[in-house]
């Protein structure tokens, strides 16, 4: 059994780890404050601590956050944040294909320079479209 001075640090770091966590998660979203990147490097080496101290009690956490994730992901909700962010992604995709197979022989070092040959892919196409026929 442990002892009361190791639940009394596990409770000490938990109580570290939630009070940066929130912060942290917000701006690993990219909606937070670069000044709160401090939050999230003391959230980690806070979280190291606790794993070191007692993985059991660390891991039990992971698998918890991992849970709320599930609850939040498209498997839970079609309409939901995870859904959406795939969407992005196909979209972004979907216009780089279009890029690439518009462009076979394009140098491009980057993608969003593919991005942009995509675009232009699609704008030339919807053009072609809306010409009038004789």
């Amino acid at each position: 059994m442990k002892n009361q001075d190791h639940w009394d640090e596990i409770d000490r770091l938990w109580k570290a780890i939630s009070r940066d966590f929130f912060v942290s998660l917000m701006l690993l979203a990219g909606l937070g404050d670069i000044k709160d990147e401090t939050r999230l490097h003391r959230l980690l080496r806070n979280w190291d601590a606790l794993c070191e101290k007692d993985i059991d009690i660390a891991a039990s956490i992971a698998h918890g956050c991992e849970l709320m994730s599930d609850g939040f992901s498209k498997l839970q909700d079609p309409s939901g944040p995870a859904a959406r962010n795939e969407q992005r992604f196909n979209e972004l995709f979907g216009v780089i294909s279009i890029g690439r197979k518009a462009n076979p022989d394009a140098e491009v070092k980057t993608v969003g320079e593919l991005y942009k040959l995509g675009e232009a892919a699609i704008r030339s196409e919807l053009d072609e479209d809306l010409e009038p026929k004789d």
